[in-house]
């Protein structure tokens, strides 16, 4: 049994400070004691049916839940006979959950639960319109994810387009022109050391050796300069980047970058990173490509 869900929160907030982005859950998944074997895929060959993980106990540090990077976009706690509830997010591969209390017993009641939540870094402007969907699967572990692998089907690389939303972009030391978004996410000088943010999510650099990136600038040098985050890394390394350059005249300009063609882009990827140039910039869409257009 599934139930695909769709969720749209309307915003209308009398304060209006712009607020960063921050982790929501989408959705928060609780199960009772009887589930507590919390399954997931988190490797560098989702899809390919290799072999899952299980998270239990306490992780190290302060926070009482595991955080991980699920590359097949779900997880799932099930009972000892291996049925229970799986969680699929396809706009994310940032999860959340674990379990506390006696593993096994209790009913809904009863204080002993698992969470799971798919988490995404969002700005919640004070009038925005924002939606997202996720799916709920009963069964086995088997049958959760053949059910993830139907939904996956076809799914081509990762990109995004800013017409009309931030896409789950997100920033650091950065304000954009606020909601609505309109034709392209807009900022106003720069200031130094700000920068963009995609969420999370997952390619090869095999897989994706270039990538397509339409903007415009004003202003200043035109210099772009572009990170990418490998999975199992804290942030991107420094050396993990690149730089294209813009003509800073405000006309739309379009860039194919070579990303084969540099020694740190390699492996299981996670994430970029833009640093945007000084002056008026406009960002239209991202998008990475395979070496033949799909």
């Amino acid at each position: 049994a599934t139930a695909n869900v769709h969720c749209r929160l309307e915003n209308h907030r009398s304060d209006q400070a712009w607020y960063p982005a921050r982790h929501q859950e989408l959705p928060a998944v609780y199960v009772n004691g009887r589930y507590h074997r919390l399954a997931t895929y988190s490797g560098e060959a989702p899809f390919t049916g290799a072999e899952l993980s299980y998270l239990s106990g306490r992780p190290p540090g302060p926070a009482p839940w595991h955080l991980w990077t699920a590359t097949e976009r779900w997880a799932a706690f099930v009972g000892d006979d291996g049925w229970g509830l799986g969680v699929w997010n396809p706009a994310t591969t940032c999860f959340t959950g674990g379990f506390d209390g006696k593993p096994g017993t209790g009913g809904t009641a009863d204080p002993s639960t698992g969470y799971i939540a798919p988490l995404r870094n969002e700005i919640l402007d004070a009038s925005i319109i924002y939606g997202y969907e996720y799916d709920l699967i009963l069964g086995s572990l088997n049958e959760i994810r053949a059910h993830v692998y139907r939904r996956e089907a076809g799914r081509r690389l990762p990109s995004w387009q800013f017409s009309q939303s931030r896409e789950g972009w997100y920033y650091a030391g950065l304000q954009d022109g606020g909601w609505p978004i309109q034709g392209a996410l807009k900022f106003e000088k720069p200031g130094p050391g700000g920068h963009l943010l995609s969420p999370l999510t997952f390619w090869t650099a095999q897989a994706a050796p270039k990538l397509r990136l339409k903007a415009r600038c004003q202003g200043g040098e035109g210099t772009v300069r572009l990170f990418w985050r490998r999975l199992g890394e804290d942030r991107a390394d420094p050396k993990s980047t690149c730089t294209v350059t813009l003509t800073p005249d405000g006309a739309p300009q379009e860039r194919l970058v070579d990303l084969a063609s540099q020694p740190e882009y390699r492996g299981a990827l996670i994430q970029l990173i833009l640093v945007p140039p000084p002056g008026r910039f406009e960002l239209d869409s991202v998008a990475l490509e395979p070496a033949q257009p799909e």
